[in-house]
């Protein structure tokens, strides 16, 4: 059997082994919190009493943050992806 048509059948065989690394209560968790937290930040952006310039830059703080959190939890997601790991 060729190598290449075997390395094809045992990652076939790995990837319909694994089970999923998070369940539906914790993806549904994950996205409530989300969406929660931006909600409260926005609900509290609105009624701080300060300019709008002010809100502004609370705002693109904000929305920079937001998108380096999602940034960071893919590069660990990638980096952890891309370490080699012993077989069974």
């Amino acid at each position: 059997m060729p190598i290449s048509l075997l390395s094809t059948q045992i990652i076939k065989q790995n990837v319909m082994n694994t089970k999923p690394r998070n369940t539906n209560a914790f993806f549904a968790l994950a996205w409530i919190a989300f969406v929660i937290s931006v909600i409260g930040t926005l609900l509290g952006l609105y009624l701080f009493k300060a300019d709008i310039q002010t809100k502004g830059f609370f705002v693109m703080s904000y929305l920079f943050s937001l998108t380096a959190c999602f940034t960071v939890a893919k590069v660990v997601r990638d980096k952890e992806e891309d370490t080699p790991k012993e077989w069974p």
